[in-house]
């Protein structure tokens, strides 16, 4: 369930919803990251590898020169949790995203 609220509001900060295409809000970013870190806190083992949870951080947070682009990292979040958690992620996600 954390990984799929860290992929909504990875979503919510994109210029999809609140963000723009240079720029995505600060709170909802680091709220998404929270959330991801979370999950990987207590599963790690529901993330497709150690590197790609790394990825996301950078990426969240704009370290090692990452791509910083939300919606890129909210595209890649949905993809994998709808292929592992689709209900969970269905019952979290507003119906014109699916």
């Amino acid at each position: 369930t954390l990984f799929c609220l860290s992929t909504a509001f990875a979503r919510y900060s994109s210029s999809a919803i609140f963000g723009t295409e240079n720029d995505s809000p600060t709170i909802l970013r680091g709220y998404a990251e929270a959330l991801m870190q979370k999950a990987w806190e207590l599963s790690p083992e529901i993330f497709p590898s150690a590197d790609k949870f790394t990825d996301w951080s950078n990426r969240f947070h704009g370290l090692h020169n990452a791509f910083t682009c939300t919606s890129v990292v909210a595209g890649d979040m949905q993809r994998h949790a709808r292929q592992h958690f689709p209900g969970v992620l269905s019952s979290i996600l507003p119906l014109a995203w699916a």
